[in-house]
């Protein structure tokens, strides 16, 4: 069965939207990381392949979500503070306007 996502975490504070401002209509390579918490349904620890198929998932919900065409580069499993999921590490090109998106990602 397919892990389920129990909650997102987001490290650090908000870039302020009006700093964000200024960068609308510049070019940006988009990477980053991110991490996903999830238990599997057995209650038992997350096989490789649930991993995998959690790294398939962020990355179609990018696609859903924001339109980015993302590469899940690395998967690692992530066991931290009672929290086990699995850590991301993911490309998605160049956007011509890396304002935008960052506004996009930040409302989501």
């Amino acid at each position: 069965k397919a892990a389920e996502v129990l909650r997102f975490v987001v490290p650090g504070r908000p870039v302020p939207a009006a700093t964000l401002e200024q960068y609308r209509g510049v070019p940006a390579i988009v990477n980053g990381r991110s991490r996903i918490c999830a238990s599997s349904a057995e209650g038992e620890r997350l096989r490789d392949t649930q991993l995998q198929q959690l790294g398939a998932a962020f990355a179609d919900g990018m696609r859903r979500e924001l339109s980015l065409r993302v590469t899940v580069a690395v998967v690692k499993r992530l066991e931290v503070g009672g929290c086990e999921g699995a850590e991301f590490r993911w490309t998605a090109g160049a956007s011509p306007d890396g304002g935008s998106l960052q506004i996009s990602l930040r409302d989501h």
